[in-house]
């Protein structure tokens, strides 16, 4: 049923704990756990196939480029090995939560005609050797039309399974939208077919310090490629609403007035602990 891909760079202090999420998974839910190895660096990878031997699960297949692929290029690649007609892409910072994950057959049958189905998760926010984790409530905030929703909070890859046949009709990730690849491919899955947006928790996402989405990269990392990303989703979408909430979350994620976002920041934490 379920191809999962794990890209890496090389973030060898967090990727074992995805590799052992990953391999909780049933076997007959998850059929293969593709391993994309970025990272040109021959410690990074020994380490890997050290730790996937630990495993012992005939499941996991290390994909080894050998010369640096941009993001896009490298989770397009995993297209030839996927199997499966749904496919999950787990950043080597995050995990599955197997209890729920593994409860996800009958929502993968009844949803055949879904581009993805969108689940709950849960945000690790690290603090020194704390780890909090909130659950994310995405079911009070996710209003409005399919695009808003999508806008509103764009659903997390640790916790969203892919129809891999929509993947590739609309041309896999797309390669000059920098590090909006992500909202740029649901926005589009949506425009092809309506996604589903269920209340299950599935995945821990974590957010750290060296997260590429952290406000000082945004700029360079997001800011650049608006241009490029703005003529793409307008021609999806067609409502005044929709448009509206596109741009306001180009100015208010892209370039956040930086007192604002600290008190929003600390409002949400406070919001999801009290829920």
């Amino acid at each position: 049923m379920i191809s999962i891909v794990i890209p890496s760079i090389g973030r060898s202090d967090t990727i074992e704990k995805s590799l052992v999420s990953a391999q909780a998974t049933e076997k007959s839910l998850v059929k293969e756990i593709l391993v994309l190895d970025n990272s040109q660096s021959q410690e990074f990878n020994s380490r890997l196939k050290d730790s996937i031997e630990k495993l012992n699960d005939e499941r996991f297949t290390i994909i080894e480029y050998e010369e640096r692929r941009p993001m896009a290029q490298s989770w397009n690649g995993a297209f030839e090995y996927i199997s499966q007609p749904w496919v999950l892409y787990l950043h080597d910072d995050d995990e599955i939560l197997p209890d729920k994950f593994n409860l996800l057959a009958d929502y993968l049958n009844n949803c055949k005609d879904s581009s993805f189905l969108s689940f709950d998760y849960l945000i690790g926010l690290s603090a020194g050797s704390k780890c909090q984790k909130i659950r994310s409530r995405r079911e009070k905030r996710l209003k409005g039309s399919v695009y808003q929703k999508i806008i509103s909070d764009c659903p997390k890859f640790v916790s969203t399974i892919i129809n891999v046949k929509c993947l590739e009709d609309i041309g896999g990730w797309s390669e000059n939208t920098g590090y909006f690849l992500d909202f740029v491919g649901f926005i589009e899955l949506a425009s092809l077919k309506e996604p589903q947006f269920l209340d299950v928790v599935i995945g821990l996402y974590n957010i750290h310090d060296d997260n590429e989405s952290s406000i000082s990269k945004r700029d360079y990392m997001y800011g650049r490629f608006i241009p490029i990303v703005s003529k793409k989703v307008f021609e999806k979408l067609s409502e005044e609403e929709d448009r509206r909430q596109f741009v306001r979350l180009l100015n208010n994620f892209v370039y956040p007035n930086q007192s604002r976002s600290v008190i929003f920041r600390l409002a949400r934490k406070i919001e999801m602990l009290y829920d």
